[in-house]
C-alpha cells in the first residue's frame, strides 16, 4: 500500500480534499519518493490499474488488457511495480462504477476508479501510449471500454461461515444404529 503524503509534511487522504495539493506545489516539494493523483467526488477522471500484465521484457501478455489499451487510445504508463500499467481517461460527466476490481486469474487483477482512491503515478509512458494525451470519453464509452476487461464486475461478497456446531456429549456407541440415525 502506498500511503499519500502532502508536500506540507503530513499524511493526505484520498477522500479529504483539504489534505490535497496542486501539481505545482507537489513538484516543488522535496523529500518524497513520488507523486500521486486523487480521484475526486466529481468522478470525471477514470483510472484503470492493470496489475501484472507486463512480461519480463515489458510487453503486455494479457489479451484483454491489450485490447483495452488499444481501444482506449489514451495515455498509459508503467505502474510503480514495473509489471503493470495505469491508463487514464477524462470523462465528460461523472461515472459511478458498480464495482472497482476484478481478478480474472490468480496472477492478474484489473482495477478502475473514479472517486475515493489515490494512484501513485510514474510518468513512465508505456510504448506509444505514453505519448498520447489523456483521451476524453463519455461515461457510456468508458463503460464499453471497461467491458473489454469483463466489466461490469461483481461486487466482492463476503462469504459467511456458519459457527461450528457445539459438541454434545453422548453415551451412544458406534454399534447403536438407532442413535446414529437420529
Amino acid at each position: 500500500t502506498k500511503v499519500p503524503y502532502n508536500p506540507r509534511g503530513y499524511k493526505a487522504g484520498s477522500t479529504k480534499p483539504d489534505s490535497w495539493s496542486s501539481l505545482d506545489e507537489t513538484a516543488r516539494a522535496s523529500g518524497f519518493s513520488g507523486v500521486g493523483i486523487v480521484f475526486t467526488p466529481e468522478r470525471t477522471l477514470l483510472g484503470v490499474d492493470l496489475d501484472h500484465v507486463l512480461d519480463a521484457e515489458g510487453h503486455v501478455d494479457d489479451t484483454a488488457a491489450m485490447q483495452f489499451i488499444a481501444a482506449a487510445k489514451s495515455y498509459a504508463e508503467v505502474s510503480p511495480s514495473g509489471d503493470g500499467l495505469h491508463v487514464f481517461l477524462t470523462l465528460t460527466e461523472g461515472l459511478n462504477l458498480e464495482a472497482n476490481s476484478y481478478k480474472p486469474n490468480p496472477k492478474i487483477k484489473y482495477e478502475a476508479y473514479t472517486e475515493g482512491r489515490y494512484f501513485t503515478v510514474t510518468g513512465k509512458g508505456y510504448d506509444d501510449w505514453g505519448d498520447k494525451p489523456v483521451r476524453t470519453v463519455t461515461p457510456q464509452e468508458a463503460t464499453t471500454l471497461l467491458g473489454l476487461l469483463g466489466y461490469p464486475w461483481a461486487k466482492t461478497q463476503t462469504k459467511i461461515i456458519a459457527p461450528p456446531k457445539r459438541h454434545v456429549e453422548t453415551s451412544a456407541t458406534l454399534e447403536d444404529d438407532a442413535t446414529l440415525i437420529e
